[in-house]
């Protein structure tokens, strides 16, 4: 399968719980994942005791809501507009390396 398409699959759950660990500060994504302020206090509220938990909880919520949008690209490309967060840029390329060397 060419990379091209590996980077429009879907974000599996276990690289989803992966890239959360990575993610510094995850409300400067928010904007650029669709999630709203609603959601943010949600998912604030469900998980105060742990800043690791909200960072999962956010990247399911985004990928429950966005369904089929909810690829490796689209991460990828959020995380480009975010300075404290493109340090994610080459880990979720790494990822998608790893996918296609399976293939």
């Amino acid at each position: 399968m060419a990379k091209i398409q590996v980077e429009y699959q879907l974000v599996s759950d276990r690289h989803l719980a992966e890239i959360a660990e990575r993610i510094r500060w995850w409300e400067t994504l928010v904007d650029y994942l669709d999630i709203t302020e609603a959601e943010v206090i949600e998912i604030k509220n469900d998980n105060k005791q742990s800043y690791v938990l909200q960072k999962r909880s956010f990247l399911r919520k985004w990928k429950t809501k966005n369904g089929y949008r909810a690829t490796y690209h689209y991460l990828m490309k959020a995380a480009e507009k975010v300075s404290s967060e493109q340090h994610l840029v080459p880990f979720i390329a790494e990822l998608i390396g790893i996918i296609m060397s399976y293939q």
